[in-house]
C-alpha cells in the first residue's frame, strides 16, 4: 500500500480481486481501510458486506447493506443483498420487503423476482410467488431456474401437468442438471407415476450413479411397483454409498420380509434398533420376522417391548398373544387377545375396518380359547390368521 496511500480504490479495488479470489477475511481487511478513508461511498460498505455475507456473517453484512442504503438509497443490489442475508436469519418478512424495495429500483431484476417468489413460496403464498415467476419469465422465457421453481410450486397446488411441463422445459435447457430430473421424478412419484418416476431416476444415476437420494427414491418406486429384489439393490446401494439410515434400513427390511427372506429383515431392522432404541416400529416388525420364523420367544421379546413404550398398542397385543399361542402359553395368550379386544373396541374397531370379520373373529378366538385353557389343552392353534388382523400401527410397515 505504499503507492498512493491515501487513495481508498487501492484497498478497495485491491478487495474486489481478494473477493473473487474466495479470501474473505482479505477482502474485508481490505475494504475496511478503504472505508476508513472515504467512509462515504455506498460500495464500500455494500462489498464488504458482500465478503461478511460470504463468511456467513449475516448480521454484520445486515449492518453493512444498511449503512450502504442510507448512502444511496437507490442502492438495488444493497437491497437485494440485504434481503438475502435476512432470509439467512429467518427474517422472511423483512427480506420480501428489501426485494420489493429492489424491484421498486429495477422492476426487471429477474434475481429480486426469483427470490422474493420464493420467499412467498415459503410463506405458503403460492399466487404471489406464481405471479413473480411469470414476470420473470416474461423478462427471460428460457430460464431454467424460474421454471424449475414455478414448476414446484405448481406441485403443491397439484397443478400436476404444469409442474411438469415447467420442470420439463428446464430439463430440456439444461439437460446435465440432476437436481432438475429429480425433481420432476420427486413429481411423478408424489403422484403415483411411479414408472415415469423410475425412468427420471435412471437418467440421474447415469449421471451420478452414488446418488443416496436418487437411489433411495428409486428403491421406493420399484418397491411400490412390486419389484421389491430391485427395491433391495437400490436400498443396498444407497447404504453403501452413504450411511445405513433408519428410513434406508426400515425399508429394505421391509422388501425383504415381503420376499419371505425374514432372517435379512431381522438384521435390518436390528440396525434400526441399534440407531433408534426407541423405534417401537422397528422392534414390533422385528417381532413380526421372528414369528414368521418361528423364533416365539424372540417374538414376545420384541412385542413386549412395544407394549412397554406403547400400552394401548392392540396389534401388540394381538400379535404377542399370537406368539404366546404358538409356544402353548395359553392363558398368556388369552389375556393378550383380550386385551387386544378391549383396546381395539375402545379404538373404534380399528380391527374390524381393516378386517370385517377382525373383532368377531378375534373374540371368538378369545372364548374358544378360554374354553380350551380351562380344559387344560396344550399347544393351542387354531385356523385364524394372524396376519390378517395386523392394524395399520404394526404388520410390516415402512418409510416412504
Amino acid at each position: 500500500m505504499r503507492v498512493n496511500p491515501t487513495n481508498a480504490f487501492v484497498p478497495y479495488n485491491r478487495g474486489i480481486s481478494l473477493d473473487r479470489a474466495n479470501r474473505f477475511r482479505e477482502a474485508v481487511e481490505d475494504f475496511s481501510r478503504a472505508i476508513s478513508l472515504d467512509g462515504s461511498n455506498s460500495d464500500f460498505f455494500h462489498n464488504r458486506g458482500f465478503s461478511f455475507r460470504k463468511l456467513g456473517k449475516y448480521e454484520k453484512a445486515i449492518s453493512d447493506y444498511t449503512t450502504a442504503i442510507q448512502l444511496n438509497p437507490k442502492h438495488c443490489r444493497a437491497y437485494y443483498n440485504r434481503a438475502f442475508a435476512y432470509d439467512k436469519l429467518g427474517k422472511t418478512a423483512e427480506g420480501i420487503a428489501d426485494y420489493t424495495d429492489a424491484l421498486s429500483i429495477e422492476p426487471n431484476n429477474i434475481v429480486s423476482l426469483q427470490n422474493r417468489g420464493a420467499l412467498y413460496d415459503r410463506m405458503g403464498k403460492y399466487e404471489y410467488a406464481i405471479a413473480d415467476m411469470n414476470y420473470a419469465l416474461e423478462l427471460d422465457p428460457n430460464n431454467a431456474t424460474t421454471l424449475n421453481n414455478r414448476g414446484l410450486i405448481f406441485a403443491k397446488l397439484s397443478r400436476l401437468a404444469e409442474a411438469l411441463d415447467d420442470i420439463g422445459r428446464a430439463i430440456q435447457i439444461d439437460i446435465s442438471s440432476i437436481s432438475y430430473r429429480k425433481n420432476y421424478a420427486m413429481v411423478c412419484r408424489n403422484a403415483g407415476m411411479y414408472a415415469e418416476a423410475i425412468e427420471e431416476y435412471d437418467a440421474v444415476l447415469l449421471l451420478d450413479g452414488s446418488d443416496v437420494s436418487a437411489l433411495s427414491s428409486r428403491g421406493f418406486c420399484l418397491r411400490k411397483t412390486g419389484d421389491f429384489m430391485g427395491a433391495i439393490r437400490d436400498y443396498t446401494s444407497a447404504i453403501n454409498s452413504g450411511t445405513a439410515t433408519i428410513r434406508l434400513l426400515n425399508n429394505r427390511a421391509y422388501c425383504y420380509a415381503k420376499l419371505g427372506k425374514y432372517a435379512k429383515a431381522i438384521q435390518d431392522y436390528g440396525g434400526v434398533i441399534a440407531l433408534d432404541k426407541s423405534n417401537t416400529h422397528a422392534y414390533h416388525n422385528r417381532g413380526i420376522s421372528h414369528d414368521k420364523m418361528g423364533n416365539f420367544q424372540a417374538a414376545v421379546q420384541d412385542f413386549t417391548a412395544v407394549i412397554a413404550a406403547q400400552p394401548k398398542n392392540a396389534n401388540a397385543y394381538f400379535n404377542r398373544g399370537g406368539a404366546y399361542d404358538s409356544l402353548g402359553k395359553a392363558s398368556k395368550a388369552v389375556e393378550d387377545y383380550t386385551n387386544a379386544l378391549k383396546l381395539d373396541q375402545k379404538n373404534g374397531g380399528i380391527l374390524s375396518k381393516e378386517n370385517p370379520q377382525g373383532s368377531r373373529a378375534l373374540g371368538r378366538k378369545v372364548a374358544v380359547m378360554k374354553k380350551k385353557s380351562s380344559a387344560g389343552a396344550p399347544g393351542l392353534r387354531t385356523n385364524f390368521e394372524r396376519s390378517g388382523l395386523n392394524m395399520t400401527p404394526g404388520g410390516h410397515r415402512h418409510g416412504v
